[in-house]
C-alpha cells in the first residue's frame, strides 16, 4: 500500500527508535522476538533502538535478555499519578537519543498521555500506535477524545477487524497481520 511504501521511505531517513512496550509477560515469547529482530534491523539499518517498558518488568528474563545484549533499556512508572514523571523520562530519551519514531504496543491512556506530552510541538518525532485488539465500544465523542490523547501519526492493527473498528479521528490505518494467522490452522480436529 501507499501508505507503507511512505513510512519505508521516510524510515530510511529516521535512524532511531523508540519501543514503548507495556508487556507485562513473565515470558518473552512471539511478541517480544518479533521487537527483537526488529531492533535489530534498526540496529543493521545504522539505527538505535531504545526500549521503554514497565517497572514492574524488570525482573523478567526478557528484560534481562534485553539488557544483556547491550540494548538501552528505560523504565516507566505505572498509574495515572505518574505522567509527569513518565513525560520527563520521555523527553529526557528523545534528547539523549535524537528519537525520530516512537512505536508502542499495548499501550493506554497512562502511557498515550505522556508521550503525548513529551512530543508536543516536535513535527519531527512521528508515532506509530500497534494496535493489538479492538478497543471497547465507545462513543463518538470517546474516539475523538482517545485520538487526541494518542496524537498517533500511523496506526497499525493486527487484523481487518481492528482495522474496520479504528474509525479514529480519520488517521491512517494500515493491517499487518498478526503473528498467528489463523487461516493457516488445521481445524480438522
Amino acid at each position: 500500500s501507499s501508505i507503507i511504501r511512505q513510512w519505508e521511505v521516510r524510515c530510511n531517513k529516521m535512524k532511531n527508535v523508540l519501543f514503548v512496550l507495556n508487556f507485562n509477560n513473565s515470558f518473552e515469547g512471539n511478541f517480544m522476538r518479533s521487537i527483537l529482530a526488529l531492533s535489530e534491523q534498526v540496529e543493521n539499518d545504522g539505527g538505535k533502538a531504545v526500549f521503554l517498558i514497565p517497572q514492574n518488568s524488570r525482573q523478567t528474563d526478557w528484560a534481562a535478555n534485553l539488557t544483556s545484549r547491550g540494548s538501552e533499556v528505560y523504565d516507566f512508572v505505572d498509574g495515572l499519578s505518574a505522567i509527569f514523571k513518565n513525560t520527563k523520562t520521555i523527553k529526557k530519551i528523545i534528547e539523549e537519543h535524537n528519537i525520530s519514531i516512537i512505536h508502542s504496543h499495548f499501550c493506554d491512556y497512562r502511557q498515550h498521555i505522556p508521550i503525548a506530552f513529551a512530543k508536543a510541538g516536535r513535527k519531527d518525532i512521528d508515532y506509530i500506535v500497534h494496535v493489538h485488539q479492538n478497543p471497547p465500544k465507545r462513543s463518538a465523542i470517546y474516539e475523538k477524545l482517545a485520538a487526541f490523547i494518542t496524537n498517533a501519526t500511523v496506526y497499525i492493527s493486527v487484523s481487518d477487524s481492528i482495522h474496520n473498528t479504528l474509525s479514529i479521528s480519520g488517521k491512517p490505518t494500515v493491517t499487518i497481520s498478526n503473528a498467528v494467522d489463523f487461516s493457516r490452522l488445521e481445524f480438522s480436529d
